[in-house]
């Protein structure tokens, strides 16, 4: 039997430890909130966040100039961008109200005002010659959310660029005549296997034509041709052609030959061999 004091002893006990779980579960419980929050608050921030990154651009095959993409989910408001080379004095400064997600705007690479025509490899080669032919860019805008976006300053090796495009348009060309080249012989394939399925279908459906016209002339003599195209319902032609060969192998008695039967001869009699 607990004394009093005892009693209450245990009872002091219990409570702490249950206010300590309590404590504990609600901690955990706010921490997991919080994630839970934070985690949500990135997604939705991804989800608005833009990202405007630079590249070279390849046109009508042997052109280049340099251009930038809304590559991001969300929008960018208020947009300054900054480009030029390393190597060069002149950059090139542009503003605008909104770049929508996959919106792409381009311009001539930053040599200077008067030397805006310099776009094919040969040319921009040229000019590049004795630098390293980097060009950087800057970009500073906010998000639909109103958060400012200023990620750090990017390069581009514009001539490793160029080539790389290169090399991919003539992969893509490459595959473009492989896979043209296989849907050709695929083609003549199918064209072939259809010849041979169709000429095997053929040859099913003259067979059963030909039992199937045998068997009448079996179940009624002396039948004219008329009264044999009414029975079998197939067309003269067809029915030329069975009786021919039929009279070939000496099963039928039949003065036609060919694919073709004469007005005339349509009421003419057709005898089973005995």
């Amino acid at each position: 039997m607990y004394l009093p004091i005892q009693a209450q002893l245990f009872t002091s006990i219990a409570s702490v430890i249950f206010s300590g779980v309590l404590v504990l579960v609600t901690y955990l419980y706010y921490r997991e909130t919080k994630h839970h929050t934070q985690e949500m608050q990135k997604s939705r921030e991804a989800d608005f966040k833009p990202v405007v990154k630079p590249t070279i651009e390849n046109w009508h095959a042997i052109h280049n100039r340099f251009a930038f993409e809304n590559t991001g989910k969300g929008a960018a408001h208020d947009v300054t961008v900054q480009w030029g080379f390393n190597h060069l004095d002149y950059e090139k400064e542009w503003t605008i109200p909104l770049i929508t997600p996959g919106q792409r705007h381009h311009f001539a690479l930053p040599f200077d005002e008067n030397r805006r025509n310099i776009t094919t490899e040969g040319q921009i080669e040229n000019e590049l010659e004795g630098s390293e032919g980097i060009l950087w860019f800057d970009v500073e805008c906010t998000d639909s959310l109103g958060n400012e976006i200023d990620p750090e300053t990017e390069t581009i090796n514009v001539l490793e660029s160029i080539k790389s495009r290169a090399g991919e348009q003539l992969e893509k060309d490459e595959l473009h005549e492989t896979r043209k080249a296989i849907e050709d012989v695929s083609g003549a394939i199918e064209d072939v296997n259809g010849a041979v399925e169709m000429s095997g279908f053929e040859a099913t459906l003259s067979r059963r034509n030909q039992e199937a016209v045998l068997a009448i002339l079996e179940d009624n003599e002396d039948l004219t041709i008329s009264e044999l195209k009414d029975r079998s319902g197939l067309p003269y032609r067809y029915l030329a052609a069975i009786l021919t060969r039929l009279d070939r192998i000496g099963i039928v008695e039949w003065t036609g030959e060919g694919h073709f039967i004469e007005r005339e001869s349509m009421e003419e009699k057709i005898w089973l061999s005995s």
